[in-house]
């Protein structure tokens, strides 16, 4: 999905930050603490982003 059809998702625009690899990379520093990173682990996802496209596919985690 790109990034506007899951702004559509969730009723809100995505932060500026969302346009960096660090904003979706859980491997990040603290990153697994970040409220999107618990979100979408809690569902049972992990996110696959394409920045020059904006493109986020959700894997779900095994």
């Amino acid at each position: 999905m790109t990034f506007r059809d899951l702004e559509r998702v969730v009723g809100r625009l995505l932060p500026k930050a969302a346009t960096q690899s660090s904003w979706w990379d859980e491997a990040e520093t603290g990153a697994d603490d970040s409220p999107q990173t618990r979100a979408w682990q809690s569902a049972g996802f992990r996110p696959v982003v394409d920045l020059k496209s904006e493109h986020v596919r959700f894997e779900r985690i095994d």
